[in-house]
């Protein structure tokens, strides 16, 4: 049994609306059921555009196999406690999401998975993961601060690929040493440090 009536996106919409974030609520088969206001906002879609929308679709490229297998745990029973994904903007931006998954159930049966997100915060602070140790060097090569400005205005991997014309793992391989030479752990903490030096300039915040 999936949800897929309007009476049942409505009950979907109900539960999720008891609770505070970015929610969506997917069934088995991968049909976003409802997605609230905020999500629909953070992401740029409107509801006619995510009926037409495979949840998976929204997902990052490079995180979709392991976010489709915390999905498969979760309808097979099996609890994940909390995922930690990048899902994609309609404009090819992002979005680095903390959250977890609940089975909705029916007469015992998982029909769908409640998620409730929280995007994580880019603050930039003295105290922050994202400040350079005091007396670190940073060099970036030209290429290396082209790669990094690109993603840093939306580009998605493959977009950064075409417009620089090199292969989709030459933007890996850039990033890897990105990331190794600024000390950080993700794309938007190596984006947040390469701001502080100067190196790229942040894309304004989609409203």
């Amino acid at each position: 049994m999936i949800m897929q009536t309007n009476e049942d996106r409505a009950v979907a919409a109900a539960l999720a609306d008891t609770v505070e974030g970015l929610i969506q609520c997917v069934s088995r088969t991968g049909e976003l059921l409802f997605v609230n206001q905020a999500w629909r906002d953070r992401l740029g879609y409107s509801n006619d555009d995510l009926r037409l929308i495979r949840n998976v679709d929204l997902v990052a490229p490079s995180q979709r196999a392991r976010y489709i297998l915390a999905y498969e745990k979760l309808f097979d029973g099996i609890d994940i406690g909390t995922i930690s994904t990048q899902f994609v903007t309609l404009h090819g931006a992002l979005i680095d999401i903390d959250g977890s998954l609940t089975r909705v159930l029916v007469s015992g049966n998982t029909v769908a998975a409640l998620g409730i997100f929280t995007q994580r915060k880019a603050v930039v602070n003295t105290n922050a993961p994202y400040a350079l140790p005091v007396g670190r060097r940073v060099a970036l090569t030209n290429r290396q601060q082209a790669v990094l400005q690109l993603f840093a205005t939306g580009h998605t991997t493959k977009q950064v690929a075409a417009e620089l014309n090199i292969a989709v793992k030459t933007v890996h391989n850039h990033l890897t040493t990105i990331y190794r030479v600024l000390d950080a752990q993700s794309l938007v903490q190596a984006t947040m440090i390469a701001a502080q030096l100067g190196i790229v300039e942040l894309a304004a915040p989609m409203r």
